[in-house]
This record gives C-alpha cells, structure tokens and sequence, in this order.
C-alpha cells in the first residue's frame, strides 16, 4: 500500500471507519494465514537450508521480518489448523488469529462449531481461561483460575480475592513474612506513583 492510498483513507463517518478498521483487520488475519502457508512450506522442503542458512531460525532472524521465530512457527500453526479443519476462509479470516491459536490444542473435529462460536463470541481472556479449563480437565489436574485482584478505593490497597483455604500456608514460600510486606509496600508506592501521575 503506498502512502497516498493511506494518506486518502479517511472515513466518511463512523459505520465507515469501523467498516475500514473490520476490513483491514480481516486483511491482517489474511497476511497471517498466507505467510503461514509460506513459512509452512520452508519448512517442509527446507528452503531455509536451500538458500544457505544453518537453521530456520537463523533464516527468520537474519532476513529482518516483522516477526520472530515463535510468530513464524504460530503462523505456521495457523495454516496447519486451517488445513485441517477446512473452515470457511470468511469464517477463519473474521476471527482474530490469536484466538484461532488458542483453539489448536483444545478443537477437534467433534467441538470445533463450539470452539469456534467461543473465539467469536469472548474476550481473548475469557477465551484463554475456558481453554486452560479445558486442557487441566484433560490432564486430571484441578483448574485454579488466577484471582481477581483489583486497588480498594478507599485505602488504595490491594485486594485480592480468595477464600483462606486458597492461601498458600506451606511455609516453602522464597518470600517471607518481611519480604512479603517489603514487596507489598514497594507495590503499593510504585501504584501510588503511577496514580499521581
């Protein structure tokens, strides 16, 4: 795209900027899925070698693209589930590709409509929390999820939210009684700071 097809790209009113910003995130999804399939093929019939670098990695890292090694190897990942699940291009391309991503280790052919109305439907977070639900499940290990933290308004302190029996008493914590109220005020100044800016 050159600089003039951006410099002109102003919407008329705000369906239209919010039509642009859906278009061109759709456009990103796209790049994401094409570059998938082309690192894909690197890899199988290692053209990196080909072109005489020592390892995959050395051929991203030194050929100075916008992604790294691992944005490589999920783009990678993209376009194998996307093979794999034959999924609509419109569909597959109307759903942000971090959450697609998220799906690999949790979709099969059996949840997959599911899956798909979650990406769709819930914030990456609520996305994430459903998928490591799902894979604890799977390995017999209890899901714990992260508690709500959140600053009290009137003390400006944190609170955290959980039940006693949450708490770790075991005494095998790195950080003792001190240190924990050290890390506790040097957290709360650092947020003090932060809220006087």
């Amino acid at each position: 795209m050159e600089i003039n097809t951006i410099n002109n790209l102003t919407s008329k009113n705000e369906t239209d900027n919010l039509d642009k910003i859906r278009q061109f995130d759709r456009n990103t999804n796209m790049t994401a899925l094409i570059l998938g399939k082309l690192l894909a093929e690197n890899v199988e019939y290692e053209y990196w070698r080909k072109l005489g670098y020592e390892n995959f990695g050395d051929f991203i890292a030194e050929n100075n693209f916008s992604f790294s090694k691992r944005t490589a190897y999920n783009y990678v990942d993209l376009w194998k589930m996307f093979c794999k699940f034959a999924i609509e291009m419109e569909e597959f391309t109307s759903i942000p590709y971090s959450k697609m991503l998220k799906l690999k280790d949790v979709a099969d052919e059996k949840n997959l409509p599911e899956w798909i109305e979650k990406a769709k439907t819930l914030s990456r977070t609520d996305l994430d929390l459903e998928v490591k639900e799902l894979k604890c499940q799977n390995e017999g290990k209890p899901y714990i999820p992260m508690p709500k933290m959140y600053l009290c308004p009137d003390c400006n302190k944190w609170v955290i939210d959980l039940s006693p029996d949450e708490i770790c008493d075991c005494g095998k914590s790195k950080l003792k009684g001190e240190d924990i109220i050290k890390s506790g005020m040097k957290k709360k100044l650092e947020v003090d700071e932060w809220q006087n800016k």
